[in-house]
């Protein structure tokens, strides 16, 4: 198939699943459409977790924190 028909069966898809969701009235059709597109569009804006990455020194020098004995090693790790 090409790139175009894809396209067009995928968006054919989309609309016909939008029609016969469950509850879905003509009237609120469009209410549901909109709610799509916001979340489509706003879809890049979501926070992500950040991580935090462990350093572990030793006497000022930076070591593999897989020598520290587990012990000493926060809790949360």
């Amino acid at each position: 198939m090409q790139r175009t028909t894809k396209r067009i069966v995928l968006a054919g898809l989309l609309a016909a699943l939008l029609v016969t969701a469950s509850g879905c009235w003509p009237f609120d059709l469009a209410s549901n459409a909109t709610s799509f597109a916001a979340g489509w569009l706003v879809r890049g804006f979501a926070t992500q977790t950040p991580t935090t990455e462990l350093t572990c020194y030793r006497n000022g020098v930076a070591i593999d924190c897989a020598d520290v004995p587990a012990e000493m090693l926060p809790v949360n790790q």
